[in-house]
């Protein structure tokens, strides 16, 4: 089956499972979005579980163009993004996203990576223990502004799931899926300190 065979049988798969490729409308002026200080005493504790989804708008925004190959893999190479395979319950369809990488994690993270099947990993390369994100409002990816704060760590809720950054990434066919082929297995440098996001 040929690539945008391969594309389509994807695309409509994930549509019978509710799963519309295209953009996913954000709303980040909601004021329930930002609770600095609330954010600030707890330092991002959310961000030892999982590093923020990164939308395809996130690259408009930071550079003003949209994703290339190019772009997505220079970013790649700077050590906070890994490539996450989502498993839509099926061995044969899955999807693909970016993500803020995690600390001793590998580039591509799939279902039988050795970090995944141990358990080892560490918090958000973008966490710092005296401040939390080291991105300021403006540059933080999709998931980090679309965080709505709980009272706790376990109460803050993501409006931005998944499937919805999946489906985004469905409009840049095989990006994502050519850059995993070539970076499966390898470990990038992580960012060192002083590193300024998007420099």
């Amino acid at each position: 089956m040929g690539t945008v065979s391969k594309a389509l049988a994807l695309t409509s798969a994930l549509r019978e499972m509710g799963i519309e490729p295209g953009k996913f409308k954000k709303d980040y002026d909601r004021p329930e979005l930002r609770n600095e200080e609330r954010c600030s005493s707890c330092r991002g504790l959310c961000c030892w579980t999982c590093g923020c989804l990164l939308s395809p708008d996130d690259f408009t925004k930071w550079f003003g163009i949209p994703p290339t190959l190019e772009l997505v893999e220079r970013e790649l190479r700077k050590g906070y993004l890994s490539i996450v395979a989502v498993d839509y319950g099926s061995d044969s369809i899955f999807g693909m996203l970016l993500r803020m990488r995690r600390s001793g994690e590998q580039v591509v993270i799939m279902d039988d990576s050795p970090d995944i099947v141990a358990g080892r990993f560490g918090p958000c390369v973008a966490w710092r223990e005296e401040s939390g994100c080291m991105f300021d409002w403006k540059h933080r990816p999709a998931g980090g502004k679309l965080l709505k704060p709980g009272n706790t760590p376990l109460e803050c809720v993501c409006d931005y799931p998944v499937e919805s950054a999946a489906g985004e990434w469905l409009m840049f066919p095989d990006l994502l899926t050519d850059l995993a082929n070539n970076y499966r297995g390898l470990k990038i440098p992580e960012p060192k300190t002083g590193w300024t996001p998007l420099s």
